[in-house]
């Protein structure tokens, strides 16, 4: 296998006895390897096979999911199982035995230990590799190419295969210097099957431009290394141009009207009045006219506003609380968008708690309300003892986790 591959490991049983019960104790960890699952077969299939001239009774009783994280040669140590086997039985009458002369045995049996030896990846794999082992499609998808300055536009990046699929982040992607970008929304919709992880993944990508103007970005680019053709593959998709329109911008062009056209339009208030007059009456009071009023009118609303806003200011500074309450998810979403492989292992691990406490303090939480958050903080307490251990991939995971359960107490 290959350093960062996904595998399953499968125990089988062969028996001439009947087995009615079978147990053992899950494993936890193996060095050079990250358990996925370990699981025990409650109702396997059977099926029969010839072994030194007697015919066995063989189904799978358990199966080991891992993921290489270091490369090597490495031990799989014996596993035991513990089974119960039904066995015919002499007895002087039916009513000695409740199940009519058949009694049932424990007795041990050790699955070998075996060599495994987990190949380093080959170089070559470019800034679009960011351990993705296994097979994949890209697809993209924007919510629309046409928008106003500031206003929110959704680009999704899906990949669907199989393979690692869980332990990987996207690589990061270049987008203009005009549009802010904030960290990508995970969406997983995978399960472990029995070899590997097989489904898609959904990065989600929020844009906001600043400018107007017609935006051209480069191709979503992603690359996997491929287990079938042993070598890396980098698929890409290209995005359409992004036309950003003004806020204020008007429908329709008048630069071709005709001059009977202007003359029609010029009553709306958007034209100027030109080469026309008008009659004034001597007698007339200007005083009395409204319109002499009109700019005080305007000075006393802007007073109105101007007393508003400072009323406001002084409201929001009195609220703070609610107003962190408000920008948790938005202050909690810049904060781990600032946590890059730059940083070192245990700063990433300060950044990351410091993030989700942070969030459950603007939102006036207690952690040990939250179970994943606590088993989080473990988590971040254990790695804290050997942070130098850990790979992008556990870091990566680690946070993705922490902005998955801030997704959750919000979606609460």
């Amino acid at each position: 296998v290959y350093q960062g591959e996904t595998f399953t490991i499968h125990y089988y049983l062969y028996s001439i006895e009947r087995v009615v019960n079978y147990t053992t104790n899950p494993l936890t960890s193996m060095e050079g390897f990250m358990i996925d699952r370990f699981l025990l077969h409650n109702n396997p299939l059977t099926s029969k096979k010839m072994i030194g001239g007697k015919e066995y009774t063989g189904f799978q009783v358990a199966s080991l999911t891992l993921t290489a994280t270091a490369s090597g040669e490495f031990v799989f140590p014996a596993k035991t199982f513990r089974i119960s086997v039904r066995q015919m039985t002499q007895s002087r009458s039916i009513w000695d035995d409740p199940f009519f002369g058949s009694g049932t045995t424990d007795i041990n049996v050790h699955a070998p230990g075996d060599t495994v030896s987990v190949f380093p990846l080959p170089p070559g794999g470019g800034p679009y590799f960011t351990g993705a082992i296994g097979e994949f499609s890209l697809m993209t998808d924007i919510d629309s190419t046409r928008i106003r300055e500031n206003q929110a536009t959704t680009l999704r990046v899906s990949l669907v295969g199989r393979g690692n699929l869980q332990h990987f982040a996207f690589p990061e992607q270049t987008f203009s210097r005009e549009f802010e970008v904030f960290e990508p929304k995970v969406r997983n919709n995978y399960k472990l099957n029995s070899q590997d992880y097989q489904g898609e993944r959904t990065w989600e990508y929020i844009l906001i431009p600043s400018k107007t103007g017609v935006y051209a970005f480069d191709d979503i680019r992603f690359t996997y290394f491929s287990l079938k053709d042993k070598r890396y593959k980098t698929v890409y998709m290209s995005l359409e141009n992004i036309h950003v329109i003004a806020r204020d911008e008007l429908k329709g062009d008048y630069s071709s009207l005709s001059p009977e056209q202007v003359r029609l339009l010029s009553t709306d208030i958007r034209f100027l009045q030109m080469n026309e007059t008008r009659c004034v009456d001597g007698a007339h009071a200007p005083l009395s006219d409204p319109r002499i009023w009109f700019g005080y009118y305007i000075a006393a609303l802007l007073a109105v506003i101007f007393l508003a806003a400072d009323f406001y200011l002084a409201f929001r500074n009195k609220n703070i609380k609610k107003i962190r309450y408000k920008n948790a998810l938005k202050t909690a979403a810049a904060h781990f968008k600032q946590i890059t492989h730059a940083l070192p292992p245990e700063q990433i691990l300060l950044q990351v708690e410091a993030g989700i406490r942070t969030y459950l303090e603007d939102k006036q939480l207690q952690a040990h309300d939250f179970p994943v958050v606590k088993d989080l903080i473990k988590t971040i307490e254990t790695y804290k003892y050997a942070p130098g251990m850990l790979s992008n991939m556990q870091l990566d995971t680690l946070k993705d986790k922490a902005l998955s359960i801030i997704e959750g107490i919000e979606a609460e």
